[in-house]
């Protein structure tokens, strides 16, 4: 298990949609402070876009 001192926290401020969440049949109520493992999701390309800028990028390099 990981210390206090090795795990990078960050304070983040969010808007809900719903101030609850449904776990396995129950609602459960989200309070402040609550803490919370997300993945955050920083672009959206359909493949051939990200294809195309590795290509692109390749040739800039020649």
């Amino acid at each position: 298990m990981l210390t206090a001192a090795q795990v990078t926290l960050y304070r983040i401020s969010v808007k809900l949609k719903k101030q609850a969440i449904n776990t396995c049949g129950n609602t459960q109520a989200l309070k402040a402070g609550m803490a919370l493992d997300a993945d955050v999701m920083q672009d959206r390309r359909k493949v051939w876009e990200w294809v195309l800028e590795l290509v692109l990028a390749a040739l800039v390099r020649i």
